[in-house]
């Protein structure tokens, strides 16, 4: 399957998360809220500047700057 990031989902599609390639601090932090390798990541809604966007991660509602998404890889689910 092609890999992905996270930022090019679109509301309603979902992601496995394969792995993180962003900064210490952030990997810490997501890795606190439950975004693991092989988490399933879905898109709920994205800010309508792009900005951000509401992810759901576990049950729990996320929302990840567009700079941070970009270091979350992943594959497409149908």
């Amino acid at each position: 399957m092609k890999e992905l990031t996270l930022n090019q989902l679109t509301p309603g599609q979902t992601m496995r998360v394969t792995r993180l390639t962003c900064g210490k601090v952030l990997r810490r932090s997501l890795l606190a809220h439950g975004l693991t390798g092989g988490t399933s990541v879905r898109c709920l809604h994205r800010n309508p500047r792009g900005a951000a966007a509401l992810y759901e991660v576990r049950g729990s509602l996320l929302a990840i700057r567009k700079s941070d998404a970009v270091g979350i890889i992943g594959e497409r689910l149908p």
